[in-house]
């Protein structure tokens, strides 16, 4: 039998081992040092034979070290899964492990189709889902946070922002890209634009650190979108959405770009195949089957700003897969 086929096989039993010890908390336990398999059962109130079991299971796959002694230890490769890591994937993982997990049972419908299959799952679209689940939502919202707070620290020093004199973050959340910039020194009048839902958690973040040069507004950017700004921002927006649905809310941005002459449009995406990581072509089955949306590969963000209306003007490198492309509407 391949090895290869065996391993992508039997990777869900990798992925639920995994999680059954992160949400036991051992990550957290070994951040103050090595811990025998008894003395962390107990803090887990956990069985030790089992418990030291699933941990052999991440040792052998690279996640976590024992020594001679039997205990066990982080790994650099384990220190992300501690809740107290700047850029934590636990979160990450306690949401997907069960939404997604649950959602890709489902797949073979979605590859058929290619239409979302989470409702199929969960009984509602994804973002439904979530308002009627506020403690998952709460999840969702902190892992995003997490995943993103280091790119934009790097994209915050890679690109010179002080050169606009007004920025628009369209579906910005609670406008966690102003802080970085802001770290940066780089403070001109900004907007972000997200759901009403979103109103009392960007104001409470907006207040919390700082960020008085920054003003929320809640709407819809299928509708409209805030006018006049110098450069418009779609950060991880595109992707979650099927390439009608991307046309209409890069039309409304180029709508409301026609009020700034010279004004641009930063799109910021995982780019599938950008890097040599399997990482964004595995995002993109996690796209299709939440969404019906997808990954797209440079040259599909291509054809999908020039038939918006949109000049790319350049594509470059944040990390790993991850992209900045620049556009401005074409004349």
């Amino acid at each position: 039998m391949s090895a290869t086929a065996k391993r992508v096989m039997f990777g869900y039993i990798q992925t639920q081992t995994l999680h059954a010890v992160v949400k036991l908390g051992v990550p957290d336990i070994l951040d103050a040092g090595p811990a025998s398999a008894g003395v962390l059962a107990e803090r887990v109130r956990a069985r030790p034979d089992t418990l030291a079991r699933a941990l052999d299971v991440l040792v052998r796959l690279g996640l976590f070290c024992r020594d001679e002694d039997g205990r066990y230890a982080h790994n650099e490769d384990s220190r992300c899964l501690s809740s107290a890591h700047p850029n934590s994937l636990a979160d990450l993982l306690l949401f997907c492990a069960r939404e997604s997990y649950q959602t890709f049972a489902h797949l073979p419908e979605a590859v058929r189709t290619g239409e979302a299959v989470f409702p199929e799952a969960w009984g509602a679209p994804f973002w439904d889902h979530l308002e009627a689940n506020p403690d998952r939502a709460a999840l969702f919202a902190r892992a995003m946070e997490r995943q993103s707070e280091a790119l934009l620290r790097k994209l915050a020093t890679d690109h010179d922002f002080g050169q606009y004199a007004e920025i628009v973050d369209v579906g910005g959340g609670k406008g966690q890209l102003f802080r970085p910039l802001a770290a940066a020194g780089v403070r001109p009048p900004c907007v972000v634009l997200d759901q009403p839902s979103v109103t009392d958690a960007a104001q409470a973040y907006l207040a919390q650190e700082g960020l008085d040069h920054v003003r929320f507004t809640a709407g819809d950017f299928f509708m409209a979108v805030p006018e006049g700004a110098a450069l418009y921002v779609l950060k991880f927006v595109l992707h979650d959405w099927a390439d009608p649905e991307c046309l209409r809310i890069l039309e409304r941005v180029r709508e409301a770009m026609t009020k700034s002459p010279g004004a641009k449009l930063m799109v910021i995406e995982l780019v599938r195949g950008g890097d040599p990581s399997p990482w964004s072509y595995l995002s993109d089955m996690l796209m299709l089957s939440t969404f019906g949306a997808m990954e797209r590969s440079e040259a599909e963000f291509r054809v999908l700003l020039n038939a918006a209306g949109f000049e790319v003007e350049a594509v470059e490198a944040i990390a790993g897969a991850h992209y900045q492309i620049v556009a401005a509407p074409r004349s």
